[in-house]
């Protein structure tokens, strides 16, 4: 868990002290002497600091998956499957654009936001076609809204609105071999992938640990080219597409 620390500020006294020097009269004979009064002391107290209320988990998610949102980068990160099936993620963004790769075997699937709409493909070898499967601003059909690409657009929008999710902290994961920290929370709701989600400062997922499997951060660079969000092949619309 995330220590929070209190400071307090210690109480300082001021102490002044008031002394009358002795005076004596201008005739002949014994001097009198006046009595020297008590010193007098004054005393100001401060009051303890407040100690800072800390932020709750929810809006501290909220605020770093407002920076992912919009983050511009070039990520890999590493997916281990339960069922035992690993693969290579590759994760462009650049804006409100996007694209996610997976690499397992010779076969890759590609989904992106081009300039008609978003688009998934799949390319392997004897076999490459790529749909469009949803106009701009529009959520694509189940079957083309894999749970990877999720993470990294309407998982993200969803914790930085705080719409019917639940946040508890998990601690944190510190910076090693290049990669940033990161804050981890534990996320449930119906509209998320519920799970352990990681995030940078920056917004940039550092990993994702789900019931399915675990997705984890390997390099992160800056922002990606234009030319990696034009489709490999030209996309051909579902049937019905408005």
């Amino acid at each position: 868990m995330v220590a929070c620390r209190s400071f307090v500020a210690s109480a300082v006294g001021l102490v002044a002290l008031l002394a009358l020097g002795a005076c004596s009269s201008g005739s002949s004979g014994d001097a009198k002497t006046q009595p020297t009064p008590s010193p007098k002391t004054s005393a100001v107290t401060m009051s303890p600091t407040p100690s800072p209320t800390p932020t709750p988990p929810g809006a501290r998610l909220a605020a770093l998956a407002a920076k992912g949102v919009t983050a511009s980068f070039t990520a890999t990160y590493r997916l281990a499957t339960k069922a035992g099936a690993g693969a290579k993620v590759q994760v462009y963004r650049r804006g409100d654009r996007f694209r996610v790769g997976i690499a397992r075997g010779d076969a890759r699937s590609v989904f992106l936001t081009a300039p008609r709409g978003l688009v998934s493909c799949r390319l392997q070898p004897g076999h490459r076609l790529c749909l469009l499967v949803a106009r701009p601003g529009d959520n694509p059909p189940p079957l083309f809204n894999p749970s990877i690409q999720r993470l990294f657009t309407a998982d993200l929008r969803a914790f930085a609105a705080r719409h019917g999710v639940r946040v508890t902290n998990r601690g944190s994961v510190a910076s090693a071999r290049g990669l940033p920290a990161a804050s981890c929370f534990h996320v449930s709701g119906k509209r998320v992938d519920g799970g352990v989600y990681c995030l940078a400062a920056s917004g940039v997922l550092r990993s994702v640990q789900l019931p399915s499997g675990r997705l984890v951060l390997l390099t992160v660079h800056g922002t990606p080219k234009t030319r990696l969000f034009i489709a490999p092949l030209k996309p051909t619309p579902l049937p019905g597409l408005k």
